[in-house]
């Protein structure tokens, strides 16, 4: 199956068609046209008018069909009605820029009638050749912000494995008490484990699961956490550490865990991002050759560009080698 652009279609999948109509204004002027949205798509099945004067005069009528329900499938009455806009509203063509499948009848039809498809394949690649990535990335959810966050229970039982300290509940307890005041205001989420829910005599089988997480990347001290976690164990009798052996393992989960925000990222930390920010099934190559992948990317990535509209842009890239690479083997 071609993953061509199956990822900027999971995208556009979800936005309303006053979206769809929205790309479409802007794929339209990118190409020299004057477009506009009309008022009454509802009622005239237009949503966009296109007009152009150089080289010669020239308007069209531009319909979007978006959605699920009924308008799954464009059928034969679509295209028939699409067909008389042309006469309608005075225009040289009509054209159907759809996101759904057209029925085989449909299809012939439109071709009878004059009526000229853009499908969702065309859409995309559209959008992919005309660069407009950065309009794309304005409407649609894209996952642009990694992770900063600290699992409470990992870092205990790290503490414990690599000092003197034996009570990973201690530590737990105090590190969670430190967190929770602290000036980088993190928000603590406690959830229960399956381990909540059956009796087990381990001490590693945690009965919660704790993540400490932050919306942007935090100023964190470790020698300062590692210092008020000493004085917590020793008024707990817990055997004495040295603040400097608390603070190498602190220091050494926190740089794994809180990364480089991903827009003070260099374009080869924001291509290993992505690549591993995608879910195979959408853009597979990043599962075959993670490491093909991680070039393309960083050859995709335009810095002057935000890290969502990137992001769409190395996933299309992605996408149309790993389809190339088949097509020719």
């Amino acid at each position: 199956m071609s993953m061509n652009f199956e990822y900027l279609k999971s995208k556009l999948d979800g936005v309303p068609p006053i979206t769809i109509e929205v790309l479409v204004v802007r794929i339209w002027n990118h190409y020299g046209y004057t477009a506009n949205r009309t008022e009454k798509s509802q009622d005239s099945g237009v949503g966009v008018v296109a007009t152009r004067t150089h080289p010669y005069p020239r308007k069209e009528v531009i319909r979007v069909q978006h959605g699920g329900g009924d308008d799954d499938v464009v059928d034969n009455s679509m295209i028939q009605q699409a067909s008389a806009l042309p006469k309608q509203e005075n225009a040289d063509d009509v054209i159907l820029v759809t996101t759904s499948d057209l029925t085989k009848d449909a299809e012939s039809l439109a071709g009878d009638l004059d009526v000229i498809v853009v499908d969702f394949d065309q859409l995309c690649s559209t959008i992919d050749s005309a660069d407009l990535y950065s309009t794309v990335a304005e409407f649609v959810e894209v996952n642009d912000s990694r992770d900063q966050q600290v699992h409470l229970e990992t870092l205990a039982e790290r503490i414990t494995a690599n000092t003197a300290v034996d009570s990973e509940e201690f530590v737990y307890e105090e590190l969670l008490d430190i967190f929770s005041d602290h000036q980088s205001a993190p928000r603590v989420d406690k959830e229960a484990t399956l381990n909540a829910f059956v009796e087990s005599d381990s001490k590693h089988d945690w009965q919660h699961s704790t993540t400490i997480r932050w919306g942007s990347k935090p100023k964190l001290d470790a020698d300062e956490i590692a210092n008020q976690l000493a004085q917590g164990l020793s008024e707990r009798g817990s055997p004495e550490v040295e603040a400097l052996v608390l603070s190498s393992v602190i220091e050494s989960e926190l740089n794994e865990n809180l990364g480089t925000l991903l827009e003070e990222a260099s374009i080869s930390e924001l291509a290993e991002w992505y690549v591993d920010d995608f879910r195979e099934g959408e853009v597979p190559l990043v599962a075959e050759d993670r490491s093909l992948a991680i070039e393309i990317a960083e050859d995709a990535i335009d810095p002057t560009e935000s890290v969502a509209s990137n992001k769409l842009r190395v996933a299309g890239e992605l996408n149309l080698r790993y389809d190339e690479r088949y097509e020719t083997a």
